[in-house]
């Protein structure tokens, strides 16, 4: 039996970034997930392999006398998420997590990627790759 085990790894980035905590001992069913409005994960996979989250901010600089500066205005940067998922199955399991990821991927659809400590919502799909290995 041949098994086939394609990754995917997606970025993401918020549209308009909100972040929630669970509190404490009030466990999500379905933790580390992609999600989309109705709460129903985007894909099914195998495992969630990885996530990164990265936010920034920028605090633009003007001159002033003597040669200072002064920073006025910090301006946050949408928060960026990067997730790698497992998906272990035949090529109809894969081709239909293909499919909805372009869907994802072409539309301004919103997300949120679930952690057991955190959910990040309002997000977009901006882009994904994947990768395909095959287990004899």
């Amino acid at each position: 039996m041949i098994t086939t085990t394609q990754t995917f790894t997606t970025a993401i980035a918020a549209a308009s970034a909100t972040s929630s905590r669970r509190a404490p001992g009030v466990p999500r069913m379905g933790a580390w997930t992609v999600s989309d409005e109705k709460g129903l994960s985007v894909v099914e996979f195998t495992s969630f392999i990885g996530l990164g989250i990265s936010s920034a901010a920028d605090a633009p600089k003007q001159p002033v006398e003597q040669g200072g500066f002064y920073a006025f205005n910090k301006v946050a940067s949408p928060v960026e998420a990067t997730v790698t998922l497992a998906l272990q199955g035949d090529s109809a399991a894969f081709q239909q997590a293909l499919d909805t990821l372009n869907t994802f991927n072409r539309e301004a659809r919103l997300i949120s990627v679930v952690t057991p400590e955190r959910e990040f919502g309002s997000m977009t799909l901006v882009g994904f790759n994947y990768n395909r290995k095959t287990e004899a």
